[in-house]
């Protein structure tokens, strides 16, 4: 959300961002109050309208603030292994509430063609930019085909079932997608049934 007004104390806005997720363990986002947000975040209801013009964008944001520090891109390991990590990572972190939440945000902006565009701008095209950059510089490095289209990577990887840790690692998911794109190493084959 764009700010509007003054610019944002940081402590108020964590606070502010913090409850709201709390808040979103045991609500909907239908449910949720600004109200609630407020009180439990110690800040007056005109603080958050401030800095948020509705509800769908303060949790579009505490949403992404959540997602993006429990699914970090890994930077130290070659990025085959930064890929396996932040896909295990979304598969582990979206078979629970945050799978739920994303339902409730795309329910709630039904009827509200920007805050979807926002929702999926922030979330959706951020998530496959950095997968992209990753694949990228996997290829750069030798490790992934060079004439592989990055962005169809991206955009496949990107679309792995969240529940797919359920019945396979997210290694083989890798393979499955990239399946005779990719050179890959004996440890992360599996039997593909013949």
């Amino acid at each position: 959300a764009k700010p509007i007004g003054r610019p944002r104390d940081l402590a108020s806005q964590r606070s502010i961002l913090s409850a709201t997720m709390s808040l979103l363990q045991s609500t909907s986002v239908a449910d949720l109050a600004i109200e609630a947000v407020a009180r439990e975040a110690r800040v007056s209801k005109a603080t958050i309208y401030r800095w948020w013009d509705s509800k769908g964008a303060l949790v579009i944001d505490a949403f992404m603030e959540s997602h993006f520090s429990n699914t970090p891109m890994p930077t130290a390991v070659d990025p085959r292994t930064a890929l396996k990590r932040h896909l295990t990572l979304l598969a582990q972190y979206f078979s629970g509430r945050a799978g739920k939440l994303v339902v409730q945000i795309l329910c709630e902006g039904h009827d509200n063609d920007a805050l979807l565009a926002e929702f999926n701008e922030r979330f959706a095209k951020n998530r496959r930019r950095l997968v992209q950059e990753t694949f990228e510089r996997g290829q750069q490095e030798g490790l992934f085909k060079p004439g592989i289209d990055a962005a169809w990577a991206a955009t496949n990887l990107s679309g792995i079932d969240p529940h797919w840790h359920k019945n396979a690692n997210v290694g083989q998911a890798i393979d499955l997608v990239l399946l005779n794109h990719l050179p890959v190493a004996e440890e992360f084959k599996f039997n593909r049934g013949g």
